[in-house]
């Protein structure tokens, strides 16, 4: 009976353990998760702002290629 009882200890510390360590794990994900939302956020932050001067860019040269136009 004592090594049923000894044994059944093992157990749950071994299941305790590996339960600790996917706990562990799992909170790494959460962790990872949010740092990739946030580089993420920041690279869609990036391309609108180059979209924006990108289009900034096409009106100045359609204003230049009109005053070419003027002119010849």
């Amino acid at each position: 009976m004592e090594t049923v009882i000894t044994n059944d200890k093992k157990e749950i510390l071994q299941y305790q353990y590996d339960l600790e360590r996917s706990n562990s794990s799992f909170k790494q994900q959460e962790d990872l998760l949010y740092i990739l939302n946030q580089r993420n956020d920041d690279i869609e932050r990036i391309i609108q702002q180059d979209q924006k001067q990108i289009i900034e860019f096409e009106d100045v040269l359609i204003e230049f290629d009109d005053l070419l136009s003027k002119n010849s």
